[in-house]
């Protein structure tokens, strides 16, 4: 999709639940606001500890998420496609990031909102402070998801879990889940051989279809089942 002008992003973000919600004066404040910026694969957005604050709009490709996980080690965390909006966070309020972003396709579009446009644009809307809040509520509830996935379903649960996940997050299109099955090893703590077993059962089952450069959710209640046992 080509966003050459402001009614093209604005037209296109609202495909998240978060940003179609709000009124439109606050909408076209952020986008006004944002500047848009492009990262190649594996460039890095920001840092760990980085102050940098505000709010990064996925308009195309895709930004890996990585914690630290020691020295000079990350762990890959999340992956956020098309249609993401990834909030403030502690950056945003003066204190170092606990994550690094970098580009995760060969080109990744976004429409960077920062610090002092966020406050700008608060000041002049009262309620999207609040709103920003909310957007800061729900990724801590999806972090705190993933969290319990992983410490509390078996292997095969986790797997169909994180991919009912990955299949909400993907707004642009929530049937098709764009990940490697190294990438959905590394996010689930499993090895690839096993990921890729149990995989191969969840298609016997016709939950999912594997396929070419991603993985199709065929029937998200079989794996919603799978994920609650």
């Amino acid at each position: 999709m080509n966003f050459d002008a402001h009614n093209d992003v604005r037209a296109f973000l609202r495909i998240n639940p978060w940003f179609a919600a709000l009124p439109e004066t606050m909408q076209a404040s952020l986008i006004e606001g944002g500047r848009r910026t492009s990262l190649a694969k594996g460039q890095w957005l920001f840092g760990e500890g980085d102050l940098t604050g505000g709010l990064w709009m996925v308009l195309a490709g895709a930004l890996r998420v990585e914690v630290s996980a020691g020295s000079d080690r990350f762990a890959l965390f999340e992956i956020a496609g098309p249609g993401a909006i990834l909030p403030r966070s502690a950056g945003f309020v003066g204190r170092p990031r606990p994550v690094t972003m970098r580009g995760g396709a060969p080109e990744t579009l976004l429409l960077v909102v920062p610090d002092a446009a966020v406050t700008a644009a608060c000041e002049t809307h009262p309620g999207l402070e609040l709103a920003i809040e909310v957007l800061f509520s729900e990724q801590v509830n999806h972090i705190l998801r993933i969290a319990a996935g992983a410490l509390c379903l078996a292997p095969r649960a986790n797997v169909a879990g994180r991919l009912l996940l990955f299949a909400e997050g993907r707004l642009d299109r929530p049937e098709f889940v764009k990940i490697t099955q190294s990438d959905l090893a590394e996010m689930t703590g499993l090895s690839r051989k096993s990921v890729h077993g149990h995989l191969q059962a969840l298609e016997k089952l016709r939950a999912i279809q594997l396929g070419y450069g991603g993985i199709k959710v065929l029937d998200p209640a079989r794996l919603l089942a799978i994920a609650e046992r």
